[in-house]
C-alpha cells in the first residue's frame, strides 16, 4: 500500500487502438464463452460462479476504499487510489483524491501519507487491516443472515446461492490478501504489512511524510535550478535533520552548484553518523552520490 507502486498497477495503456480492440473482443469472447456455457442449463450452483466472480470485482473495490477510509479516519492523507489491472477504463476524483479504474478489478492499490509521528505504526497496521476486515466482516454478516447450516448447505434458492457466493468471494479475498508474503520486491500484502507495522523506523515514516517535497526538490534538480533544491531540502532537514533522502537531495544541488568535492566530503560524514541497521543504505546512496558527481565533470 505504502510502497513504489508495483509495475502491474502502473499505465498500461495498449499502444494502438486495434490492441484496444483486440483486447475488447478477445475479454467479450471470453466472457460469452462462460456465460454460454453457464446459462445453457441454469442452476442455483451454476449462476453461483457467476455471482462469484461478480461479487469479487465489487469486493475489491470495497477492499481499497476500506483502506482510503481508515487511512482518512486516522489522519492520514489518501492521495491516490487504483482499482484493477490493464488498461485505464475511467479516471475521476472522489472527495479529493484521484480514482482509476481499469479493465480487470482483480487487485487494487491506495496510495496514503502520514501526516505526523503519532502512534504510526499502529495506524499503519490499521490501515493494513481494513481491506480485509471489510471483507470478512462481509462474510460474517451474511454468514449470521443466513445461519452457518445454510450457509454450508447444498440449495436450489438462486437468492441463497448468490449469498453463499459472495461470502466464499470475500473469504477468499481476505485470506489471500492476509498471506504475508510479498509478491514482488517493494510490494507485500495486507498480511505482511501488518506484521512489518511494529518494526518500521521512525524514518520510514518521515520519508513518507516528506515524500511529496522530495518529489518536488528532485524535480527542480531536473530541470536546471539547484539553488530552489537546495533551499527545499534545507527546509526539510530542519524538521528531520537525520533523512538520509534529503542529505543526498542536498548534495546533489551542492554538486550541480560546482561544489562536488565539499557535498561528497559532507555527505560521507552523514552516512558515518547514521545507525548500524541504516548503514548498507547509505553506503548504497554514497556510491550513487560518487558516479553522479562523475556524470558532472
Amino acid at each position: 500500500m505504502f510502497s513504489p507502486e508495483p509495475d502491474d498497477l502502473k499505465e498500461q495503456k495498449a499502444e494502438t487502438s486495434g490492441e484496444r480492440v483486440f483486447i475488447t473482443i478477445f475479454t467479450g469472447i471470453i466472457c460469452g464463452l462462460f456465460a454460454l456455457e453457464v446459462f445453457q442449463d441454469v442452476t442455483p450452483a451454476r449462476l453461483a460462479m457467476v455471482w462469484f466472480f461478480l461479487a469479487y470485482f465489487v469486493l475489491t473495490a470495497l477492499h481499497e476504499i476500506a483502506h482510503a477510509v481508515v487511512a482518512r479516519l486516522v489522519g492520514w492523507a489518501v492521495v491516490g487510489l487504483k482499482v484493477g489491472i490493464g488498461p485505464v477504463i475511467t479516471r475521476s476524483i472522489w472527495l479529493g483524491v484521484p480514482v482509476e479504474w481499469r479493465l480487470f478489478p482483480i487487485v487494487g492499490l491506495v496510495e496514503v501519507l502520514p501526516k505526523n509521528l503519532h502512534a504510526p505504526r499502529l495506524k499503519n497496521a490499521a490501515i493494513y487491516a481494513a481491506g480485509p476486515g471489510i471483507e470478512l466482516a462481509i462474510a460474517a454478516l451474511l454468514t449470521a443472515y443466513l445461519g452457518w447450516d445454510i450457509m454450508l448447505a447444498p440449495t436450489d434458492s438462486y437468492w441463497v446461492a448468490g449469498l453463499q457466493a459472495t461470502a466464499l468471494a470475500a473469504v477468499f479475498g481476505a485470506g489471500f490478501n492476509l498471506i504475508p508474503f510479498s509478491p514482488q520486491p517493494g510490494v507485500v500484502t495486507d498480511g505482511l504489512g501488518i506484521c512489518l507495522s511494529p518494526f518500521l523506523t521512525d524514518d520510514h515514516f518521515k520519508r513518507l511524510m516528506v515524500q511529496p517535497v522530495l518529489d518536488q526538490g528532485r524535480h527542480l534538480l531536473d530541470i536546471g535550478d539547484p539553488k530552489g533544491a537546495k533551499a527545499l531540502f534545507n527546509d526539510i532537514l530542519v524538521q528531520f535533520p537525520t533523512l538520509l533522502e534529503a542529505h543526498m537531495g542536498l548534495a546533489r544541488a551542492q554538486v550541480d552548484l560546482g561544489h562536488g568535492e565539499f557535498a561528497l566530503m559532507e555527505f560521507r560524514n552523514t552516512v558515518q553518523a547514521l545507525p548500524d541497521d541504516e548503514q548498507d543504505r547509505g553506503r548504497m546512496a554514497l556510491q550513487q552520490l560518487r558516479e553522479y558527481i562523475k556524470t558532472k565533470q
